[in-house]
């Protein structure tokens, strides 16, 4: 199962942009006793052994959790620069997705070799979110079940599709 979960950052849990409290709070509301940690390369890891990627954007804090290697990214849905277009070698017409694609590859396998190849040749699967105004992507090792929710600090309810 790939739970992918969406909030808001204006809740007292997110103290000076740092995730970690929001992401614990979810689980004590779902009632688990898990804990996320960093590595020395500062990627997040879960206590259960399951994985987890965690992005933001302004007001919004994505983060996916699985039994497999994620990654997740999120981006306002304005085009970015034709200079970095040029220079990350994007398609001109997908160019917010295949930054998402470089970004959750690298939080995914910590490859930064990625970062100036083609990102369309990526064959991992993945999934993506409109949540105006923000696109979100995330990036699975393999295909399993999906489940989406909103979570405000306090509850947790499912993305209306």
């Amino acid at each position: 199962m790939i739970n992918i979960i969406l909030t808001p950052l204006t809740t007292h849990l997110h103290p000076n942009g740092f995730s970690k409290p929001l992401i614990e709070a979810y689980f004590k509301t779902l009632g688990y006793h898990t804990t996320v940690s960093y590595d020395d390369h500062r990627k997040p890891y879960l206590s259960d052994g399951r994985y987890i990627s965690i992005a933001h954007k302004e007001d919004v804090l994505v983060f996916a959790i699985s039994d497999k290697k994620i990654g997740v990214d999120i981006e306002k849905n304005t085009p970015p620069s034709k200079q970095l277009i040029k220079e990350y070698n994007l398609n001109p017409f997908t160019p917010i997705k295949d930054w998402c694609m470089k970004e959750a590859y690298f939080k995914m396998t910590q490859d930064r070799q990625y970062d100036k190849i083609l990102i369309p040749k990526l064959e991992y699967p993945h999934l993506e979110i409109k949540y105006d105004p923000y696109f979100i992507l995330v990036l699975v090792e393999e295909h399993d079940d999906v489940k989406i929710d909103i979570f405000d600090g306090q509850s947790i309810q499912p993305l209306p599709l």
